[in-house]
């Protein structure tokens, strides 16, 4: 009787953080059999956010129908979902509703509405002495959490860049507060 080897994958992952500037991102890989709420973990440590805000994951599906928007979320015990219809983070698997070269929404606070694109790179063997999740590389230092989203962010950059600005003495004692230090 044959043997067949027995290979676990990983999907690599490009996270970006749309119409940062500069470009926020990361690449990271992480196992197929992962939940979309343990990607959600993942990427709330890729990115330095701090998990106080609602999310939600949105990917096109290709169904018998045509393409299907599919929306992810957490249940969380006496809320009402975010979409009527959305999806147990928890429950669903990642092999289950990603391809090679698909790419979806991952949606964190929806009062500073950080949108995150990812893209699914490739589909590659477990290196055996790598553990996962792992992440490759990436670009630039993670955004505050509660600024204000990707424009209150470029803003609060130019206050710190420039040491005469109004705002400057306030925003680097919000951050030191918040942060420890200001970055």
């Amino acid at each position: 009787m044959k043997q067949f080897l027995h290979y676990d994958f990983v999907y690599q992952l490009r996270i970006e953080l749309k119409d940062s500037k500069p470009k926020i991102w990361r690449r990271i890989q992480v196992p197929v059999q992962f939940t979309f709420g343990q990607l959600h973990d993942v990427i709330q440590v890729a990115f330095g956010w701090e998990n106080q805000h609602l999310h939600q994951f949105k990917v096109l599906v290709l169904a018998d129908t045509g393409i299907n928007l599919v929306q992810f979320e957490p249940r969380m015990e006496g809320m009402e979902p975010i979409a009527a219809e959305s999806l147990d983070e928890n429950i669903e698997i990642l092999q289950k509703h990603l391809n090679v070269a698909s790419h979806f929404e991952y949606h964190y606070d929806f009062g500073d509405d950080w949108m995150h694109e990812i893209f699914v790179e490739g589909l590659l063997v477990q290196a055996k002495k790598q553990k996962y999740p792992y992440c490759l590389e990436g670009e630039s230092n993670h955004a505050f959490e509660d600024i204000g989203g990707v424009y209150g962010y470029q803003h609060a950059l130019a206050v710190l860049a420039d040491p005469q600005h109004e705002e400057h003495k306030e925003l680097k004692a919000w951050l030191k507060e918040c942060y420890g230090a200001a970055k």
